[in-house]
């Protein structure tokens, strides 16, 4: 009984997991996906921990990323 039962829950949690990586990506071939704004909260003042947002804007990831 224990080892259908553990038999039943890694069926279970593998179709779970395989149905969370089917993600909805759009086609977007042909299409101009417009960027929208947003603001990001951070301390009073720059600190270390904020670099890779600023290197991130600097170097233009933002714009590459769909």
């Amino acid at each position: 009984m224990k080892k259908r039962l553990l038999a039943l829950g890694l069926i279970l949690t593998l179709i779970m997991s395989l149905a969370a990586c089917n993600g909805n990506k759009q086609e977007t071939a042909g299409k101009e996906k417009k960027l929208r704004d947003v603001t990001v909260i951070l301390d009073y003042v720059p600190n270390t921990n904020h670099t890779g947002l600023y290197a991130a804007k600097e170097l233009g990831f933002y714009k590459k990323q769909d």
